[in-house]
């Protein structure tokens, strides 16, 4: 099950950043700021957060051994992983709902 988390997230790592779509101004004509900078750092961000997520989710596993509760997290968590059907932002975001409602601290 651990193995199934960590391949979930670095595949999440490994899809690249959004293309900047055609025809969409890069520079912010009213404030001369660059959007596509904005865009790219708002990306690493949410790199940042599935790092520390998926964290999280792997000390879940650990306490298992001393914490029921945090171990029918992580198996619900294991349960959104193995929803291939669904893109891998929209389990991310379940996952983020999941733990933030269970009270773990993600």
């Amino acid at each position: 099950m651990l193995d199934e988390i960590r391949t979930f997230f670095e595949e999440l790592r490994q899809q690249p950043a959004p293309l900047w779509p055609e025809g969409v101004p890069v520079i912010n004509p009213a404030t001369g700021e660059d959007l596509r900078a904005v865009s790219e750092l708002h990306w690493r961000l949410q790199s940042q957060c599935a790092d520390e997520l998926e964290a999280k989710i792997i000390g879940l596993y650990e306490a298992g051994a001393d914490n029921t509760a945090a171990i029918g997290i992580f198996d619900e968590v294991v349960a959104i992983v193995r929803r291939k059907t669904d893109p891998h932002e929209v389990r991310v975001k379940e996952i983020g709902r999941l733990m933030k409602a269970r009270g773990s601290g993600a």
